[in-house]
């Protein structure tokens, strides 16, 4: 490839009527310079070339540990759903649901019983993690101990006093109750440890 050097350096044969001199002196230095200009611009091109090229491979990195990132997270949901369930499994084998199951029943009310923990001890560890319910029935709410509904309706005699209720609200959500599940299936093993004697 010619360099601007070279067309610096070039000589021309004198002829007869010849070209002049100064024009292709001149001419020449304007294509050097045009030549330098165009080096520069490669080179300034080349510059940004590998620059852009660092730049993508620096992404590609970032793209990398980023997937990884999601499919560790994506790994790590679906262990807690697992682990959530098979507590919710867990809760639901350990628990008595009080009531017919029959649509008599108030949908938004759940009485259920816990065998070994007792209702009051219950009711404030769930309090303490954000979880409010009530201890016994709701027709005995305003009388303390061990609640006549819950005798009526058949409820054994060892988990009368084991008895809590949720009371459900059109603005409870679907996580709330993944929630208190969850809080269940972390307090029911701790509190069983001290049974009730």
């Amino acid at each position: 490839m010619i360099s601007s050097e070279d067309v610096r350096h070039v000589t021309f044969d004198k002829a007869f009527q010849g070209y002049r001199r100064e024009d292709v002196d001149d001419y020449l230095k304007q294509v050097a310079q045009a030549m330098d200009d165009l080096a520069a611009q490669n080179d300034d091109l080349q510059k940004k070339l590998v620059m852009l090229a660092q730049r993508i491979e620096k992404y590609r990195t970032m793209e990398n540990s980023l997937s990884t990132s999601m499919i560790n997270a994506q790994r790590m949901g679906d262990s807690i759903i697992h682990e959530s369930k098979q507590k919710a499994a867990e809760i639901i084998r350990s628990a008595t649901i009080n009531g017919s199951e029959d649509r008599t029943n108030a949908p938004q009310i759940v009485s259920a019983s816990f065998e070994g923990v007792r209702s009051e001890v219950l009711l404030h560890a769930l309090e303490d993690k954000g979880v409010y319910v009530s201890s016994g029935s709701a027709c005995s709410s305003n009388h303390p101990g061990i609640s006549g509904t819950l005798k009526g309706i058949g409820v054994k005699k060892e988990l009368l006093d084991s008895t809590i209720r949720f009371s459900l609200g059109d603005l409870n959500t679907e996580e709330e109750v993944d929630y208190a599940i969850g809080v269940l299936g972390e307090l029911l093993p701790v509190l069983r440890r001290y049974q009730m004697k």
